[in-house]
């Protein structure tokens, strides 16, 4: 009974290895795909060379090779991005100028600062657009807006007062 109960307890502590072992590479592979998931586009699968041939060496090198395509398009979307970003800010610039020297001719006062709002705000979405070219994806800011919010900010765009709106959940806003 010892004799077999020894037997048992070696075959258990042998088993436990052996899982381990086949195990260990499947869980490097979670880490691996989890990392790429958080943003970490550098994170690879490491395998030993006795892994390369099997179904887990395919899934590795699949594993692989779309991370180093995501970052390889991230980095030419972040490029894209600042080379739009510049090319705009040009001819906003010459706009501002125009609205100015509009401004100097006397042109129409209340359509001269709509178009002024209108400028800074562009220029504030291409300063956005620069920054997030530099920034790692996982770093980008999401914001939200109820859809009153929403329909103020178009009422202003579109230089129509805001006492329009109305708000049935509430009375008039």
């Amino acid at each position: 009974v010892l004799g077999l109960g020894s037997l048992v307890l070696a075959l258990w502590a042998m088993s436990g290895l052996i899982t381990r072992r086949l195990v260990r590479p499947l869980d490097d592979l979670v880490k691996v795909v989890r990392d790429i998931g958080e943003g970490h586009l550098d994170a690879r699968m490491q395998l030993c060379r006795h892994d390369h041939g099997g179904e887990l060496g395919v899934v590795a090198h699949a594993v692989n090779s779309m991370a180093e395509k995501i970052e390889r398009q991230i980095a030419a979307q972040r490029e894209l991005l600042a080379a739009v970003s510049h090319e705009i800010r040009s001819p906003l610039g010459r706009l501002r100028m125009l609205v100015e020297l509009e401004r100097e001719g006397q042109g129409d006062s209340a359509r001269l600062d709509s178009m002024d709002l209108e400028l800074k705000e562009m220029d504030g979405l291409v300063g956005q657009l620069l920054a997030q070219s530099r920034l790692e994806f996982q770093n980008l800011e999401l914001r939200s807006f109820s859809a009153i919010e929403l329909a103020q900010m178009a009422l202003e765009r579109a230089s129509i007062p805001s006492d329009v709106l109305v708000d049935e959940a509430k009375g008039e806003i």
